[in-house]
């Protein structure tokens, strides 16, 4: 019984990690602005991180959390900025309305 949890665990984690460098892979991929040394390091840290994604994948979703919330609180702030000027607006000059009657 053991060995079968140890076998799912291991295929597990090897699935994940090749889905993992795929996915990756294809945003190295994208970069063609590297140089040789910079090619070889990038592929060196991909692999390691594939390795790793236990480690990797927790802290990456985390600083993307992070990052949403922190992009919401800024729209936020922006939205309302854009209500309060319209109100200032609003109160400072107001339109002209016609009525149907009128027309």
């Amino acid at each position: 019984m053991k060995l079968v949890l140890v076998a799912l665990f291991t295929a597990f984690y090897l699935l994940m990690a090749i889905r993992f460098f795929k996915v990756w892979w294809v945003f190295f991929k994208r970069d063609t602005d590297l140089s040789l040394n910079w090619t070889y390091i990038s592929i060196a840290v991909l692999t390691l991180a594939s390795a790793s994604w236990p480690v990797v994948v927790p802290f990456a979703y985390l600083e993307l959390l992070a990052k949403v919330q922190r992009n919401a609180a800024e729209f936020e702030a922006e939205a309302s900025e854009t209500e309060t000027s319209e109100l200032e607006e609003e109160k400072a000059e107001p339109k002209n309305f016609v009525s149907p009657v009128e027309l």
